[in-house]
């Protein structure tokens, strides 16, 4: 049995490795101040001209030739907050129609942008959740797997018993845990 988990353990890990690295290195930048718009390049517009509902992409084809910028490369709308999003999550522009004209947002995110998306599996296609999923799912079974395969020695007579070194310190971990969450959260 061993074995066998250490096997599902080791090609689970490897193949869910560029997954774990996004979400830990990212998650540590997030900690430290970082987040999806650093280093996006965003630029903000206005226009005089009030776009009917659903002619938000007729406008923004014709805007964006008029002011030589880049239309997204989908057509793609979205609904955010009373605004109608075009484009794709890497780059995307933004019309809020409001009663004195209408404000466009361009956004172009960086690489590490759109990696706090996979992070997030925001805005970002139906692959890369389930690439999350299954990250998660592997997690959990590397705690799982990872415990049954250390945790038990052999004693003189053949039984197999828990070290009880490893359940005071998984206890440990579970109550500080649980203790800095809740303390920080008061």
């Amino acid at each position: 049995m061993k074995k066998a988990l250490r096997k599902i353990h080791l090609y689970l890990g490897l193949f869910t490795l560029p997954m774990g690295l996004i979400i830990a290195i990212t998650g540590i930048l997030f900690v430290i101040g970082f987040d999806e718009d650093t280093g996006a390049t965003i630029n903000e517009y206005t226009s005089l001209e009030i776009v009917e509902e659903g002619k938000e992409v007729e406008f923004l084809k014709k805007w964006t030739a008029e002011n030589n910028i880049a239309m997204p490369r989908t057509n793609e709308v979205m609904e955010h907050k009373g605004s109608i999003i075009v484009g794709t999550p890497y780059y995307n522009i933004t019309v809020t129609v409001e009663d004195d004209g209408t404000s466009i947002e361009t956004i172009k995110k960086s690489f590490i942008g759109v990696l706090f998306l996979a992070h997030e599996a925001k805005d970002l296609r139906w692959y890369v959740k389930i690439l999350s999923i299954l990250l998660g799912l592997s997690m959990t079974t590397f705690y799982i797997s990872g415990i049954i395969i250390a945790s038990f020695k052999k004693t003189v007579d053949g039984k197999k018993v828990v070290k009880k070194e490893y359940v005071v310190t998984l206890i440990l971990g579970f109550v500080i845990t649980t203790l800095i969450i809740i303390i920080s959260a008061v």
